[in-house]
Formats: C-alpha cells, sequence, structure tokens
C-alpha cells in the first residue's frame, strides 16, 4: 500500500482493537531473519505439545525470500505464519498478538498495551559499554529504554548482564515492573544442540566451501564504525587480511567469514569472498555449532562460544582506539584467550594452537562459570515454561527490581544555558535519593548543551523523547492547530494520554513535574501522564512574558496554550511567595486558589555555565599516504620509548591513517598498509596522498542528495588533507529538494568526488556519498529539461551563511 502510514493506522485502532491471546509475533533483528533467542523460542514452543494452540506469526522484510526458513527444521515449517514489516497485516498484530518476542527493539510507535506479553531476549552479553556509560552518547538510549521499561520479561544469561541493564547501563532498577529472567541464553541451546556435521552442510548448502577433513576456522569482526551505509574500508581490510591466512594455512584449515548484517549487504558483491562469507540469513549460534576455533574481537559473541571449550583467538588491532571511544566492561587480562594485534600474530598462533591454547585454560573455565553458567541446552524449555505456565526451575532466577521509593518524573525543558537549567541541576543534586527515583524526561541532548546532562546527578534515569506523536491524521490536524494557535478548543485527550502512554512505557508516577513551565507541546505530556499528582511551575512573571515584544516578535505568545492547561495540574508553584502573588493575580482566570503554592530556587553554586578549560584535542589526521623512506620503524604502541621493528615499504605502498595520538612532542599514528594492520608509526614518516587523482570520468546522470547525512558542497576540488579547510558553497541539508545534474567524477585514492550542479546557479564538488538514485542522462534531453524543471518549482535558498567559509 503506497501511502500506508503504519504509525497513523497504529495509533487510529489502538483504542478499537482486541486481544488475541493466542497469538505469538516474533521479530528478530527487525524482521532481517528468523534467528537468534526467538528463534530458539518458537523451536520450543513448537515443538511441545501443550503449547498446540498457538498461531506463530513472524515478521520478515520479503514474504517470498527463500532463506526465510533456512534455520527451521523442515517439520515445522509449515507452523509459521509470515507478515512483511510495516505492512498493514503487521501492525495489525502488533496491535492484535498477546505475546510479542524480539532480541532487540520494536519501533518508537510501538506501546504496549496492558493486556499485552511482552519478551524482550536482547542479543549479548555486554562486553563493550551500553546506554548511559557511553560518554557523549545519551540520546542513544532513547527507543532502547523506552523498549526495556514496557516488557514483562527481559531475558538475561547471566548475573553480569542483569546488573549492567538494571544498573549504570539502562537504569532499570527502582522502576521497572517487570522480571528479569536470569536463566541463559536460548540461543545458546541452538549451539549446544545442534550437531557440527549439520551445521556444516547447511554452511554448504548456502555456498560455502570447505573441506570436510579440515577443522572450520571462523573469523566473526563486529561492526567498528559509525556510517552504516559506508563500510567499504571494513571490507577491504578483512578481504586482505583473509587473503593472507588463507594462503598461509591452505590445506589445513578452513578459514571463512561471518561480518556483522551492516557490512553484510556490501560485503556480499565482493567476488573475493565467495565460498568464503557466510551468508547474513544463517544464525550465528548455528555458525558456532560448525567452528573449531573462533576468531573474533569486541563481539559478544565470544561469551556463546564458551560453552563448547574450543579455543578463541581475540583480533584486536584497534583495542586502544576502541577503548578509548566505546569502553569496555571487561578487564582485558581476564579474556579467556590471547589479544593479538596484527594478522601475522594470528598466523603465528595458529600454528601452534593446540599447545599455546592450554596457557588460557585456567581464564577459559572461569569465563565459562561468570558468563554462561545456566546454558545447558535447556535454556528455551525453561524459560518457555515459567512464562507461560510459570513452573519454577533451580536454574532459573527471577529478579524484580522495581522500589518503594516515591516514583517522581520532571520535565526540565531542553537543558539551555538559562536559569531555570541551573535551578533544575541544583535541584537534581539536591534531592533525597534514598526517598525519591527520578525520571527526568527531555529532548535529545543537542551537543553545545551537552554539559549541562553532565552536571545532572548521576542518580536521574534520562528518558529522551523519540518518534512522532502516536496520532491518528485527524488527531495529528488537530493538534497541530492547537500548537499553532496557541489556544485549547477542543483537545484530544485519548491522543495525548496516547501519546503519554508510549512516551514514558507505560509507567506511572507519584508525582509529575513540569519544571520548565514555558512549553505549550511539552506541558501537554506531562498533564496527560499516568501520575496520582501533577505539578508545574511559574519562574517568572508569565503574563508579561507572553506580552513581551522582541524585534518586533512575541517569543512566548503561546503561553496562553500553558495557562489553559493550567486546570490538568494539581499544583501551580512559583517559585517565590511575591512571584505567585503577581501570577494568581493577573492568571487568575486560569488557577484556581487551592493549585497555588510556592517553592523557593536552589541557590546557585558557583559561576553558572562555565566549561572547564581542556586541553585541546590534536586534530584528526586520518586519511591515505606514502612512506617518505623505504624503512619504516612500526612501534607496537604510540610511546617514545616503545617496542619497534624495522620494516622495509616501496613508496607505493596505500597507508591508511586510522588514529592520532600526541606523546612528548611526537606525534604517532596507527596505520594500515595495503588494508592490513601493523602498529603504530611516527607521523613525520608519512606524505600525505589521499588526494592524487587516479582517474577523471565524464558522465552526464542526474542525482538526489542522501538526506540522512549533511556534506558540503566546495567551490574547487577539495584537498581532503586533514584539517586543512577549503571553500564550501553550501551544505546539502539545505538542497535535498532538489536534484543534481552529475558532469564529472574525480577518482582519488581517497575516495570519489562528483562535478554537481542544480543548474539554478548552485554548482561546485560533492563527495560522491553524498549522491544516490543516479538516472543516465546520455541522449535524453527531455528528461533533463524534466529535472530542470522540478528544480525551478522547488527552488530553495541556501544558507547565507556558509557562502565561501572555510571548512
Amino acid at each position: 500500500m503506497k501511502n500506508f502510514v503504519p504509525r497513523e493506522y497504529y495509533s487510529r485502532f489502538y483504542e478499537q482493537s482486541c486481544i488475541n491471546s493466542d497469538t505469538i509475533l516474533y521479530e528478530s533483528r527487525d524482521g532481517s531473519t528468523i534467528s537468534d533467542s526467538p528463534l530458539a523460542l518458537f523451536l520450543s514452543l513448537a515443538n511441545n505439545k501443550d503449547y498446540t494452540n498457538f498461531q506463530h506469526v513472524w515478521v520478515v522484510m520479503d514474504k517470498l525470500s527463500s532463506l526465510n526458513l533456512i534455520n527451521v527444521p523442515e517439520s515445522l515449517k509449515s507452523k509459521i505464519l509470515f507478515v512483511e514489516r510495516n505492512s498493514k497485516e503487521y501492525v495489525d498484530y502488533m496491535l492484535t498478538a498477546k505475546y510479542l518476542i524480539t532480541n532487540s527493539t520494536f519501533q518508537s510507535w510501538f506501546s504496549k498495551k496492558k493486556e499485552q506479553v511482552y519478551i524482550n531476549t536482547w542479543h549479548g552479553t555486554p562486553l563493550k559499554a551500553m546506554g548511559f556509560d557511553i560518554e557523549n552518547q545519551l540520546g542513544n538510549t532513547q527507543n532502547v529504554l523506552r523498549n526495556l521499561l514496557m516488557t514483562d520479561y527481559f531475558l538475561s544469561p547471566n548475573p553480569h548482564t542483569t546488573k549492567i541493564f538494571a544498573g549504570s547501563g539502562y537504569k532499570m532498577r527502582g522502576i521497572y515492573k517487570g522480571e528479569i529472567i536470569e536463566s541463559g541464553y536460548p540461543r545458546i541451546d541452538l549451539t549446544k544442540e545442534t550437531s557440527s556435521d549439520d551445521a556444516k552442510n547447511l554452511l554448504k548448502e548456502l555456498g560455502i566451501e570447505l573441506d570436510s577433513n579440515l577443522p572450520v576456522v571462523v573469523y566473526m569482526p563486529t561492526w567498528r564504525g559509525n556510517d552504516t551505509q559506508n563500510p567499504s574500508d571494513s571490507i577491504a581490510q578483512v578481504i586482505a587480511e583473509l587473503k593472507y591466512l588463507r594462503k598461509e594455512f591452505l590445506g589445513k584449515y578452513n578459514i571463512i567469514l561471518k561480518v556483522h548484517p551492516y557490512l553484510y549487504k556490501k560485503a556480499k558483491n565482493y567476488k573475493e569472498l565467495s565460498g568464503v562469507l557466510i551468508d547474513d540469513a544463517m544464525d550465528a549460534n548455528l555458525v558456532l555449532a560448525a567452528t573449531d576455533i573462533l576468531i573474533t574481537d569486541f563481539s559478544s559473541v565470544f561469551f556463546d562460544y564458551l560453552v563448547t571449550d574450543k579455543p578463541i583467538i581475540f583480533y584486536a588491532w584497534d583495542q586502544d582506539i576502541y577503548s578509548e571511544d566505546r569502553g569496555m566492561y571487561l578487564d582485558m587480562a581476564e579474556l579467556p584467550a590471547p589479544i593479538l594485534k596484527t594478522v601475522i600474530e594470528i598466523a603465528d598462533y595458529l600454528s601452534d594452537i593446540d599447545q599455546l591454547s592450554q596457557d588460557y585454560l585456567g581464564k577459559y573455565l572461569r569465563a565459562k562459570e561468570k558468563y554462561v553458567p545456566y546454558d545447558d541446552g535447556n535454556v528455551s524449555e525453561r524459560i518457555v515454561d515459567y512464562i507461560f505456565k510459570k513452573e519454577k526451575s533451580s536454574q532459573l532466577v527471577v529478579k524484580k527490581i522495581d522500589s518503594e521509593k516515591e516514583k517522581l518524573l520532571f520535565y526540565p525543558g531542553n537543558l539551555d544555558n538559562n536559569g531555570i537549567t541551573q535551578s533544575f541541576i541544583n535541584l537534581t543534586n539536591a534531592l533525597d535519593y534514598q526517598k525519591y527515583d527520578v525520571t527526568v524526561f527531555t529532548n535529545t541532548p543537542k551537543s553545545h548543551f551537552f554539559h549541562n546532562y553532565q552536571k545532572l546527578n548521576k542518580n536521574i534515569r534520562l528518558i529522551f523523547r523519540t518518534g512522532s506523536p502516536n496520532f491518528s491524521e485527524k488527531e495529528q490536524m488537530l493538534h497541530d492547530k492547537i500548537n499553532k494557535s496557541g489556544h485549547i478548543t477542543s483537545l484530544p485527550e485519548v491522543a495525548f494520554k496516547r501519546e503519554a502512554h508510549r512516551l514514558f512505557s507505560g509507567l506511572s508516577f507519584d508525582k509529575a513535574i513540569d519544571f520548565s513551565g514555558y512549553s505549550f507541546y511539552w506541558s501537554k505530556f506531562v498533564a496527560f501522564s499516568d501520575s496520582r499528582v501533577k505539578m508545574i511551575f511559574q519562574h517568572n512573571d508569565l503574563y508579561a512574558e507572553m506580552t513581551k515584544e522582541i524585534d518586533g516578535k512575541f517569543p512566548h505568545k503561546k503561553l496562553t496554550g500553558v495557562f489553559e492547561l493550567y486546570h490538568y495540574f494539581d499544583k501551580v508553584i512559583s517559585v517565590s511567595k511575591a512571584l505567585m502573588t503577581i501570577n494568581s493575580h493577573k492568571l487568575s482566570k486560569y488557577i484556581e486558589a487551592e493549585q497555588l503554592d510556592y517553592l523557593p530556587n536552589l541557590i546557585f553554586l558557583g559561576n553558572d555555565f562555565v566549561s572547564e578549560k581542556k586541553e585541546e584535542a590534536l586534530f584528526n589526521l586520518n586519511g591515505i599516504y606514502s612512506f617518505i623512506n623505504s624503512e619504516i620503524r612500526i612501534f607496537q604502541n604510540p610511546k617514545v620509548n616503545s617496542v619497534f621493528e624495522v620494516k622495509s615499504f616501496s613508496k607505493n605502498e596505500i597507508v591508511k591513517v586510522l588514529s592520532t595520538k600526541k606523546v612528548q612532542d611526537i606525534i604517532f599514528v596507527k596505520i594500515l598498509v595495503n588494508d592490513i594492520y601493523l602498529g603504530w608509526v611516527e607521523f613525520s614518516e608519512l606524505k600525505f596522498s589521499g588526494n592524487e587523482t587516479k582517474k577523471v570520468v565524464k558522465v552526464k546522470k542526474v542525482a538526489s542528495i542522501v538526506k540522512k547525512q549533511n556534506f558540503l558542497i566546495y567551490q574547487n576540488i577539495p584537498n581532503f588533507f586533514p584539517g586543512e579547510k577549503d571553500e564550501a558553497v553550501t551544505e546539502t541539508k539545505y538542497v535535498t529538494q532538489q536534484y543534481w545534474f552529475v558532469n564529472k567524477v574525480l577518482f582519488t585514492k581517497q575516495g570519489k568526488v562528483a562535478y554537481i550542479s542544480n543548474g539554478l546557479g548552485i554548482k561546485g564538488w560533492v563527495r560522491y556519498g553524498a549522491l544516490n538514485r543516479f538516472h543516465n542522462l546520455a541522449n535524453k534531453p527531455y528528461l533533463a529539461l524534466g529535472f530542470l524543471i522540478h528544480n525551478l518549482r522547488n527552488k530553495c535558498l541556501t544558507s547565507s551563511k556558509i557562502t565561501f567559509e572555510k571548512y
């Protein structure tokens, strides 16, 4: 259905639809595969005669894909009903299925009904920092935490995982109403109970070339980047390293590859990986059943593999970078296998792995005891029987982590640099956290206000608004009308209650407090939250604020909407007795006398918004270089007295710089040479060669601008040298509505750039990755004219601020 909008349809039928108690909906990896713990739970239910009444609905991307059922036994395939993700049928099941099972998160419009049972299996024991533990990325928690707090059952494989999710990672402790079931991972049953031969036969069926007489080594690297659309550099490195190992161990090992789903989309197109790259559709735990030696990096897959008692190799060439960027929960010294830095070290270790792996036997056994204590092959059965029959087991621990504390919900505004924010920061540091559980609801943090978020007390839990409101089309129109006018004429209360239910994961609070008191848009969600007492603050003479004119405009004219919401609040609180008197007089038609109260602001502590002066960071030197000399010192670590090895190189080698560190005035850079990691070198040994032109190709095409990212359009061919700024014409975010004529493409060592024009005067060079949806215009003048007419009709103004600025 072309114009079908899942969120609108879901909202329109949310209150009307009825729950079907015999339906289970499963979604794994956003519908991309039938795999992981949802698959293991399905197999347990479908094989058990006690549960024959259930209809099993699996979410897939394409009903007709031949790979949908690749992990499902033949005898159970007929028991599955497919629905395509984001179809009308899919949304109907999201509205009506009694049980919903996923290993990740449902979309931002999903809001569990009270009658539904939500089971979240998650997808790995935490090795890398998660959620609130990742510094400077607070907003990433938004839909994850919203989903977690909705669940009835969260499956945890071990006490370590429970601690992270309940504690610092997602701060579920104190407010989570569901149950954490600590009993192992259902998906590990697939590794324990599948024979090696069956798993290898499935690999062969999917096109993997295996010698049945040789052990299987599987390399499973995790995803490194931030840009999921451009993983090409990672693939080039993987190909080079795999080629090296396969050549070294020809006739000794089958060496094959399973990559992260983000990488697979691109990796499958490389002919060099034919017969080696495992199809993304094959369940990772079935792959582990076929694996004799596992090579991985920061992937939590190694925890699952511990149940096999087989050797592990950690290949972590970028451990120092990754640990700084993301952070780790585990002490690297406790890992049950060696951490190797180069593919050459891997080759040396593989040559004597039987002997060398004995050195890690003690650590291996301790890791098994700590991280897979419950994984005996019967995890799925235990969990199914507990959830559906309430049958308990000595190998199943149920943890309830809600508290008796008074639960407070605050909206503090956007935490801009102002007095209200400072007052709120002081308040969070004055509250008694032995008495209160505190949730702060706000917008996703803007980078320039991030330091204010960091000043909030660490005991609070942040919830960020995620997704668009759950309104029907009619409700959205009414909401927009109200927002525009700033007056409440006909308030869609059902819609606002539904939206508050979605935003707050269906949670109840003792007190909900709009501490800002300025936002008509945000006040509505506090007003319609499920809270016993609702309060709104007044920090100023709000009538004077509403009528204040600045440069011919009235920035707070919509305060009338806030005033009209006052009757939904139990208390309207001023920050002084004098201010209470002023507001009660000027806003008397909106406030009843019994609503009025005051609470003095906490005094300001220290300098309001002075950020700490930090040492200036060294600018990023990442890019493509060449060696100046033929003999180069390769350091193990970026230290002046670090161990080094002298290696000989051609000046034509392609050197990629990945990271930079300055030590005692010497700049060190971490490098790949011809896509194989070697170590650190002094930056003075390199010369930049990323802008060296390989070829120029003239083309006649038209393209669109990628909308998910922002790029610069340069006046001249960009130099690409890190830290050097080129003159920019505009940013692509301002011109996404227009088509762009591509006249030529320049190939450099650093990548491709295209010369583009909109035919209306804006022209320049842009990175090729900024373009998509190409159309060939050769010998098609009428097609070109059509695109130009579109641009004339959608002529947009670019930002004058950017023109010819240095970037």
